[in-house]
């Protein structure tokens, strides 16, 4: 199974359109578009544990909510939450608290609470069924690069459906995990990204994004692929000590089924004028599927935490499907039982 999408651009890495305000939550254009959201995402692993955690603070400002989604997982045992909170003007929301130590370069991500051990239908997070367990986060985040604007090549692409203001940050976390009685001291690689703008997934048939960390964070490669009903597009970028670069000669192929948890491994070929082919291939560790149907009717993420190899270089990031539940499967996830 493989995605294609051939725009090209280079500048260097201190070229964006990024402010420190760009961090905070932004305020909605008046009137407010249909679907209009702002998300922040942050995705981590920890490879000599096998454990990883996201936090996803989805901002709805037509209903004054902010859904938060926190899972912590190691090895096959994941305790979640998904809960809503009032609006409030700074990032976090409930018991996800993030401070700010300096915009793009360093945050301190802390949750504390309780989730479900286990998970629900199809295996998705946010939705088990087991009992209520302490769980939480209290990490540092470090960026070398900072913030990867990707605003610029999705004004120019106009993939209908996709949101123009983007950006990414890659590079290590520390700090400690809780799932249950277990403690751990954690070290890996994450990524994280922020979005805002109008959200139109329903043009979509389905979707790959692909945010990866190399070099402790001083290099990465990031992008999407999305597919329409008879067609694709998408972009990758790298960014380094030397520069980003930017092109649309990208492709990703999937092994397995294209279903939540079902591929194992992934390869991602993108093609530069300044750095010729760039080849990852990704082999899963932690499959974490929610369930987005802010997004979309009945559209969900499946994140498969992946250890990646890019050469001789071993990185970390998500291979993020973005598909669609059945009508069964959506209303299983949509009952306030799971």
């Amino acid at each position: 199974m493989a995605a294609r999408a051939c725009a090209r651009s280079r500048r260097s890495a201190g070229s964006t359109v990024l402010t420190p305000e760009d961090e905070l939550p932004h305020q909605p254009p008046e009137p407010l578009p249909e679907r209009w959201q702002e998300n922040y995402f942050v995705l981590a692993y920890d490879e000599a544990h096998n454990a990883g955690f996201t936090v996803h603070l989805e901002r709805f400002p037509d209903q004054e909510v902010i859904e938060a989604k926190v899972d912590v997982a190691v090895d096959d045992r994941v305790v979640s939450v998904t809960s809503s909170h009032p609006m409030v003007a700074h990032v976090g929301a409930g018991e996800t608290r993030v401070e700010i130590v300096e915009p793009f370069r360093r945050w301190r991500l802390r949750h504390t609470g309780q989730g479900h051990d286990g998970r629900g239908p199809l295996g998705f997070v946010g939705h088990g069924t087991g009992p209520l367990l302490p769980f939480g986060i209290d990490v540092t985040l470090d960026s070398p690069l900072g913030g990867i604007d990707h605003g610029d090549i999705l004004r120019r692409l106009s993939m209908p459906g996709t949101e123009r203001d983007h950006y990414e940050a890659c590079g290590t976390w520390q700090g400690r995990l809780l799932v249950g009685e277990r403690e751990i001291d954690g070290y890996g690689l994450f990524v994280r990204d922020h979005t805002w703008g109008q959200r139109q997934y329903a043009q979509l048939s389905s979707a790959w994004w692909y945010p990866s960390c190399f070099d402790d964070g001083a290099c990465y490669v990031g992008g999407a692929v999305v597919h329409y009903e008879e067609r694709s597009g998408g972009y990758a970028i790298v960014a380094d000590a030397d520069g980003i670069d930017a092109s649309t000669d990208v492709e990703l192929r999937a092994e397995g089924t294209l279903t939540p948890a079902g591929y194992p491994s992934t390869v991602l070929t993108a093609r530069f004028p300044e750095r010729g082919e760039v080849v990852v291939t990704s082999e899963s560790r932690l499959h974490l599927p929610h369930y987005f149907p802010g997004f979309a009717d009945r559209y969900y993420c499946n994140d498969a935490l992946s250890t990646l190899t890019w050469g001789d270089r071993r990185g970390f990031g998500p291979r993020e499907l973005n598909s669609y539940l059945s009508d069964v499967h959506a209303r299983a996830l949509d009952d306030p039982a799971c």
